[in-house]
């Protein structure tokens, strides 16, 4: 297929020769050829029913790293970071590792809080993305529980049922009055 593609037969009977035209090609195949191929959108998509979400993110990764590429790295090119910086990676190895190890503590809130809902008849999704907002609130003074939880409502609309927003919304809201009432929590901005 990219050997038939117009764009690799006006690379070869190209009379430049330049790294630069190298990588532009190939960001091109990408673009063109690959990006839009709907066999592979079809097999990524049979081994996770998330890949329609994350595939623009794919995309973009993909082309802005062949964009980086350097000659002087030859073969060893380097991947763009997945976090802007160092804090980002941090924020989210802490976000992680609150979420898992205070599970149990953040299952017994939501279970406190579920009003007439096992825990276990919530969609996991839901428990997951409760669980980490927790974590968030629980872990991070420096991000307002409102910001928190706006947050983690506009991920259950990408990731979970369409109900799920407004019970998350509502739940993180019961759960955070309780813990500014304990004092567990000092803010609400």
């Amino acid at each position: 297929m990219i050997e038939q593609s117009e764009i690799y037969q006006d690379y070869l009977s190209s009379t430049e020769d330049s790294y630069d035209q190298d990588r532009e090609v190939w960001r091109k195949i990408y673009r063109q050829i690959i990006e839009n191929n709907d066999t592979l959108d079809d097999l990524f998509e049979n081994g996770s029913i998330y890949w329609n979400d994350d595939k623009v993110i794919v995309d973009s990764f993909v082309v802005k790293t062949i964009k980086f590429f350097d000659q002087a790295n030859g073969p060893e090119q380097e991947l763009l970071s997945m976090y802007r910086d160092e804090g980002d990676l941090e924020f989210a190895h802490q976000l992680l590792t609150a979420s898992i190890q205070n599970a149990s503590e953040y299952q017994d809130l939501m279970d406190a809080h579920s009003h007439h809902w096992q825990l276990s008849r919530m969609p996991f999704t839901d428990v997951v993305i409760i669980q980490i907002a927790l974590a968030e609130m629980l872990s991070f003074s420096a991000i307002p529980i409102s910001v928190t939880i706006n947050e983690y409502v506009e991920l259950s609309k990408s990731y979970s049922t369409p109900r799920s927003a407004a019970y998350i919304n509502g739940m993180l809201d019961s759960i955070a009055h309780a813990l500014v009432e304990q004092g567990r929590l000092l803010k609400w901005t």
